[in-house]
C-alpha cells in the first residue's frame, strides 16, 4: 500500500503543515516548480499562532495560486475579441463560492468570494437566506450545518474586488 503524503498525514493528524513537511511535499510528493518553502509559508501561512506552519486552506491558496498555475501566461489575460454576445464564451463560474473549503465542515467566507474572483470566476454563487430573529441576511449552505457569513460583508467585498481582476462583469 502507498505511504500517506506528507500533507495527508499533517491534515489528518494536525490540521497544519510545518515548514519541514512542506519541503518534503515540495520535493518528494508534489515535485512543484517552485522549491521556496519558507517564502511560500511566509505567503500562505493564515494560523496566527502556529507560526511557520501551513493550515489546509493556506495549503489550498498555495496550490492554486499563479506560482503553480499550469495556465499559460496569454489565456490569464483577454486576448480575443470580446464583442460577441455573451453566449458565445465561456463564463468561469463557482459553486458554493462561499465556502473556505468542503461543504461539510468548512465556514462561509467573504475572503473566499475574493479567492474566487482571483482564480478568474465571473459568476458567483450567493445562497441568501434572512438572518436569525429578522436581523441582516445571512450566506450559508441550506443543508450542512457551515458558519454563516453576512450578506452586506459579502456584497462589500464584491463592491471593493470584482472588477480588480478584470473590467467584464461577474
Amino acid at each position: 500500500m502507498h505511504d500517506q503524503s506528507a500533507y495527508s498525514k499533517s491534515l489528518w493528524n494536525e490540521s497544519y503543515m510545518t515548514l519541514s513537511e512542506l519541503q518534503k511535499f515540495l520535493m518528494e510528493d508534489g515535485k512543484v516548480p517552485c522549491p521556496d518553502a519558507e517564502l511560500i509559508m511566509r505567503k500562505y501561512a493564515k494560523v496566527a499562532n502556529r507560526p511557520q506552519t501551513l493550515s489546509f486552506s493556506g495549503f489550498l491558496y498555495f496550490l492554486f495560486s499563479i506560482e503553480c498555475s499550469i495556465v499559460k501566461p496569454i489565456e490569464r489575460t483577454v486576448h480575443m475579441d470580446m464583442d460577441y454576445p455573451l453566449n458565445h464564451y465561456f463564463v468561469n463560474s463557482s459553486h458554493n463560492t462561499y465556502l473556505e473549503g468542503n461543504q461539510l465542515t468548512s465556514n462561509c467566507s467573504a475572503d473566499a468570494y475574493l479567492y474566487a474572483l482571483q482564480l478568474g470566476s465571473r459568476f458567483v454563487e450567493l445562497d441568501v437566506y434572512p438572518g436569525p430573529n429578522g436581523s441582516d441576511p445571512i450566506i450559508k449552505h441550506l443543508i450542512f450545518p457551515t458558519k454563516p457569513v453576512g450578506f452586506r460583508e459579502v456584497c462589500e467585498k464584491l463592491r471593493d474586488y470584482a472588477f480588480m481582476y478584470s473590467k467584464y462583469f461577474s
